[in-house]
Order: C-alpha cells, then sequence, then structure tokens
C-alpha cells in the first residue's frame, strides 16, 4: 500500500470514530444502523457503548498508523 493511501485511508478512518465520539455520531447511529455500520454485535448497544468502542478503535489505530508510517511492509498488501 502507498503512503498516500495509508494516510488517506487512516484519516478517513480517524475522522469516521472521531465523530462517533465527538459530534454526535454514536446518538445517529445507535440501534439498528449500528448493525449495518459497525457490526452484528452493535446493534443493541447504546450511544456511550459506542462511544467507548469507538475510543477504543482510535487508541488502536494510531500506534497502528504510526508503525505502518516507519515500516511499509506493516501496511498489508501493495497497491
Amino acid at each position: 500500500m502507498s503512503l498516500l493511501t495509508w494516510i488517506l485511508s487512516h484519516v478517513t478512518l480517524a475522522a469516521f470514530w472521531l465523530w462517533i465520539l465527538n459530534f454526535g455520531g454514536a446518538a445517529k447511529m445507535e440501534g439498528w444502523k449500528s448493525f449495518f455500520i459497525i457490526g452484528w454485535f452493535a446493534a443493541l448497544w447504546t450511544a456511550e457503548q459506542l462511544r467507548l468502542y469507538a475510543l477504543c478503535i482510535l487508541v488502536l489505530q494510531v500506534p497502528w498508523f504510526i508503525a505502518g508510517l516507519l515500516m511499509p511492509q506493516w501496511r498489508g498488501f501493495a497497491v
């Protein structure tokens, strides 16, 4: 995966998780909509649980992004 693709994909994902975490996205996705966007396990979650999940994903995503910047072989597949 190229550096530009790596950066754009992580910026997009981070913006999505930040929208859920800080900008009311959790309240809009609460219920059956989260089933389709996040996964089957999130269908019964409240807005607070969705926000916690978004925070956990962001905490894991940031080191993975930095590792991919420093070590290109960790980016996965080549585009």
